[in-house]
């Protein structure tokens, strides 16, 4: 008699505890449905939303004339670093929009006065050091002003200092912030933490 009490309890238990999961399941999924059909909808600038910088107040028309200001950021993926400079219009006179695009850049912003352009590089920020690898071994490169790789010394350069794990090497391979440097004193003391 008391395994029979014990054995409805526990059944009882089990499907009150079932039947509440579900029901706290659905409503979670309803909820979360919701709000993301509610911010889909407050956020649906454009057919393309993963296009960040397209803005509405661009017109197809807009041309570069020779007195635009034209700025240009420029994100060095590798590092993280960013750059803003000044372009000179004379080089961009009569573009438009679609001209801009099919050289690289992304328009943020345009008007005949002024023309915000954005580039990402995949490179490291120019005029740095960076730690890099050559087969298994530790490098260390030079950047120019445009960003590109180069080796000052080789003889001093190229190390004999393994690269000690697989992701440590992938990150390398890769780029990261963590190996560019502003001096080449911070990169050889950044190299004999491994060489130690």
């Amino acid at each position: 008699m008391f395994k029979k009490k014990y054995i409805l309890i526990t059944s009882v238990i089990i499907a009150f505890l079932s039947v509440a999961f579900i029901l706290s399941f659905t409503w979670g999924v309803k909820r979360f449905t919701h709000a993301q059909d509610k911010y889909n909808k407050g956020n649906s600038l454009s057919a393309d939303n993963s296009d960040k910088y397209t803005s509405s107040n661009i017109k197809a028309e807009d041309t570069i004339k020779a007195n635009t200001k034209i700025t240009l950021k420029i994100e060095y993926s590798k590092s993280g670093d960013t750059d803003s400079k000044q372009l000179n219009a004379a080089d961009y006179v009569g573009k438009t929009k679609s001209d801009l695009e099919k050289e690289g850049y992304t328009v943020e912003s345009m008007t005949s006065s002024s023309v915000s352009l954005y580039k990402k590089i995949e490179s490291y920020a120019p005029n740095k050091y960076v730690l890099g690898v050559q087969g298994e071994c530790f490098v260390i490169y030079r950047t120019d002003a445009n960003g590109n790789l180069y080796i000052e010394d080789e003889s001093k350069d190229i190390t004999n200092v393994k690269v000690p794990t697989k992701g440590e090497y992938n990150l390398l391979v890769k780029g990261s912030k963590y190996f560019q440097f502003n001096t080449r004193e911070e990169v050889e003391e950044k190299l004999g933490e491994y060489s130690s």
